[in-house]
């Protein structure tokens, strides 16, 4: 590993070396998974001359489809026309490739256009802006016209096979969301890895091509949701798309995911049969919600009854749950204490938090304070509780380079394969003559470590021992045991603020503005912080007139 310094450039060979630590990981790991086109383009990037190695890894991270020639200047690529003269014989670029001419286009200035077509200023204004420019030359040339005049002044280039690129990143980073910039971020020590065992054959990963196939394929719709406003005819397509099941978790929960946006745009726009049917597709809250939410206004859409049933029976998470006790009037669903305060219109400008502010400083004015964490406090202190237990060795938890948490974090079944660690260390936890003290002693050690439950920024150690010196030993060991055993179905809804009163006591306050309600998931938090003997509570603000 290189460490790198922010004022200085990397070594040459240093974006390079990264992209073969990329391809070695993976061919080591994941040779299965690869298709031959996938082998084909490894080797034939191995094949070439270092420069063209350089120069290729360099346009891996810029942001394409094209590339002008006469740019592409790096210091560490001394001949750059030689490069790409070896990157097209490899067939790993195309030159000038005949795409859409305003694609081309977007590669060039202004001025640069009013000088290859200088025939349509007339008829614009020499004063007209660039896009009327870029819409004159589309109505008066063809696209090949277009490029043809392009290609006398400027050559571009762009990558071919991207997506093997992109598959092979994925195989390494196990998400699409991760690039060659993550190795860059670790060597400047902007982001720390923990260090764990990597079980690539355990459980169902990335170690199949169909999955891979399955779950590009899945990728792609969501690129295309943006676009249903303007094209809703598209929406179908991409429901049927997403039809079929899944049982590699990852591929499953986007496939859910997006079938529930299309289903809420389907509602926005009142086609409530279409709507249905992305949500009884789908399996992942709020689907079932929506669907009783549908059928208790359109009953001849299905049964709210039958749903609510199930949805009792065989709850995908609390807050589903919650939502279904409380349809059905349940009695055993506990309604929480609620603060009623009044709020003077001028005295709150709505802005992300404002109300929260507000709160904090009304129990400022009293001689209490509060802080204002949300859900990043019970996950910041179960990391620190049970950090060892998250970073064990189980089967299929770790398979690809800089995970920030195992891949069954969020799963219903997280506790099962590591209960015994669990209960060791909450026994710890109960055993020790201070509590927060251990939570102290794991930030020490751990500081800055990315992980997916922790907030190193909001959770600094100065919130960290406000918080553990006065929150009860019995609450905080109760509250990180409540989120180890499900981390899934407790990482939204915890209540806003943390509230150490002026006479000594501690709560959590969920804080509700004059038109806010409170939401199933947290419904749900506040009924097991009741269960658990934690005080909490719902401060509600109700307008007023001066």
């Amino acid at each position: 590993m290189v460490q790198l310094h922010a004022s200085l450039p990397p070594p040459p060979d240093y974006y390079r070396d990264n992209f073969i630590e990329l391809v070695t990981f993976v061919s080591g790991h994941y040779r299965a998974a690869l298709r031959p086109v996938d082998v084909a383009y490894v080797d034939a990037f191995l094949r070439v001359e270092r420069a063209a190695q350089r120069l290729l890894v360099r346009l891996f991270m810029r942001q394409g489809p094209l590339f002008r020639v006469d740019a592409l200047h790096y210091a560490e690529v001394e001949q750059p026309l030689q490069a790409i003269a070896a990157l097209q014989a490899e067939g790993l670029i195309n030159m000038c490739p005949p795409v859409a001419a305003e694609t081309v286009m977007s590669l060039l200035t202004r001025s640069e256009l009013a000088e290859v077509f200088p025939a349509v200023l007339p008829q614009i204004g020499r004063a007209a802006r660039r896009a009327e420019l870029v819409l004159a030359v589309l109505s008066r040339y063809s696209d090949a016209q277009i490029r043809d005049r392009l290609a006398s002044v400027v050559t571009w280039l762009e990558l071919a096979d991207v997506d093997v690129v992109r598959r092979l990143q994925l195989l390494c980073f196990g998400a699409l969301g991760q690039d060659l910039s993550a190795f860059v971020l670790r060597d400047l020590g902007m982001q720390r890895i923990e260090s764990y065992r990597l079980d690539v054959e355990g459980g169902v990963g990335f170690n199949d091509v169909g999955v891979i196939d399955r779950y590009l394929a899945v990728a792609a719709v969501a690129d295309q949701l943006p676009a249903l406003d303007s094209l809703p005819t598209l929406a179908e397509s991409l429901r049927v798309r997403l039809t079929m099941r899944s049982a590699h978790r990852p591929t499953e929960r986007r496939r859910s995911r997006m079938l529930n946006d299309i289903g809420r745009w389907h509602e926005r726009r009142g086609e409530f049969d279409r709507a249905v049917t992305c949500y009884e597709a789908s399996t992942r809250h709020p689907a079932r919600e929506r669907l009783v939410r549908i059928c208790e206004k359109h009953p001849h859409l299905g049964s709210a009854e039958s749903l609510l049933v199930e949805m009792q029976t065989d709850p995908w998470g609390p807050e589903e749950l919650v939502f279904a006790q409380r349809r059905t009037r349940s009695t055993s669903i506990r309604e929480p204490l609620v603060r009623t305060r009044p709020l003077l219109a001028n005295d709150l400008v709505m802005r992300p938090g404002a109300i929260e502010d507000w709160a904090l400083g009304e129990l400022a004015a009293v001689g209490s304070w509060g802080l204002h964490l949300e859900n990043r406090l019970p996950l910041g202190l179960t990391a620190l509780a049970y950090w060892d237990v998250l970073y064990l060795p189980v089967s299929g938890a770790f398979t690809h380079l800089f995970q920030t948490r195992p891949h069954d974090l969020y799963q219903d079944d997280f506790a099962s394969p590591r209960q015994a660690a669990i209960g060791a260390r909450h026994a710890e936890l109960l055993a020790a003559e201070n509590p927060g003290r251990v939570l102290l002693e794991t930030f020490a050690i751990k500081n800055g470590i990315a992980n997916a439950m922790v907030s190193w920024k909001v959770l600094t150690r100065a919130v960290l021992e406000r918080v553990l010196d006065v929150l009860p030993a019995q609450a905080l060991v109760a509250l990180t045991r409540t989120v180890i055993d499900n981390p899934g179905r407790c990482r939204t809804g915890f209540p806003d603020l943390f509230v150490h009163h002026a006479d000594g006591t501690s709560e959590f306050v969920e804080v509700k503005g004059p038109s806010d309600q409170l939401q199933p998931q947290q419904r749900a938090w506040l009924d097991r912080l009741a269960t658990l003997g934690i005080p909490a509570s719902v401060l509600k603000y109700t307008a007023c007139q001066r």
